[in-house]
């Protein structure tokens, strides 16, 4: 008894073990694709400010946070085109080949060639060759390949089709779907990440635009500091204030656990304005922030 109740906790724990690892693997795998698309839109975004993002010691957490920002675009896409996918694939059932002959080898022509085409336009702009800018590239990539496997499965369904020819489509279809999964895939990856490209871009403008109405730092010190640009003033303070000096006219664009990473008020990217990192703790130097 106690032999037979041993075995069964020990296959009890290799199933919970089991059950643990299917569910982790998955998950780690979607975290590393978060931390990658939260890392690339934050690259971009203080790129521009030209910080380079490894001084601002974000963690794992900041990173899957951050890249919220950059997938939800892509995410709405995929099921609205899921959606109007589905709708048109019913249309297309209603003019099954057996009624429509001429009709579905038409259909299957026009498929093929539009397919193949954008396959064309996905593979140059991989190459970076024009005319596709990234993010239309991956798009007509991953539509290219999906679009090809749907004219295969229309040729299948013709039966004006010689029966050899049909029963090999049909026995490649795993191996063609499989190819087509790692294609689409592929392309969502090349699509997102452009796309969080372009929001820390964007992201980066708009703080630009706005540094007016943004946080303002203002910097006391007991000696003064190598603090300049457009819109900062210094400003000495009379005696027994136990600082020296008031900087104004800055505006925080970032914070860690270690610096403050500071701009004039007037920054502009091609003004030559350089922005300002403070250490957190230094000797004689204090930031307030204010509204």
């Amino acid at each position: 008894m106690a032999t037979t109740s041993s075995a069964d906790a020990k296959g009890l724990l290799a199933r919970a073990a089991g059950v643990v690892g299917q569910v982790l693997v998955p998950l780690g795998a979607v975290t590393g694709v978060l931390y990658y698309f939260g890392y690339v839109r934050e690259r971009a975004l203080y790129a521009y400010f030209g910080v380079p993002v490894g001084t601002l010691d974000l963690t794992t957490t900041d990173y899957v946070l951050r890249s919220t920002q950059a997938i939800f675009t892509p995410l709405a896409s995929l099921l609205v085109v899921t959606l109007v996918v589905v709708l048109a694939h019913q249309l297309v059932l209603g003019r099954a080949a057996a009624r429509h002959p001429a009709w579905w080898r038409r259909a299957t022509v026009a498929t093929a060639v539009v397919a193949l085409v954008l396959l064309a336009l996905g593979v140059a702009a991989l190459a970076r060759l024009p005319p596709l800018q990234p993010v239309a590239g991956a798009l007509s990539l991953g539509a290219g390949a999906a679009l090809l496997e749907y004219a295969v499965w229309m040729l299948a369904a013709d039966e004006k089709v010689p029966e050899p020819v049909r029963a090999t489509l049909h026995q490649g279809r795993f191996l063609r779907g499989g190819v087509l999964a790692a294609v689409v895939l592929l392309a969502l990856f090349w699509w997102t990440a452009n796309v969080a490209n372009s929001n820390g871009l964007a992201t980066a403008r708009a703080i630009e635009g706005s540094l007016v109405v943004r946080s303002e730092a203002v910097v006391l010190s007991t000696r003064p500091l190598a603090v300049s640009g457009y819109g900062v003033e210094v400003e000495r303070l009379p005696p027994g204030a136990g600082f020296h000096f008031r900087h104004t006219g800055l505006r925080v664009l970032a914070h860690t656990g270690e610096r403050w990473i500071l701009l004039p008020v007037g920054w502009r990217r091609d003004n030559g304005a350089v922005l300002v990192l403070l250490p957190e703790q230094e000797d004689g130097v204090r930031v307030d922030v204010r509204p």
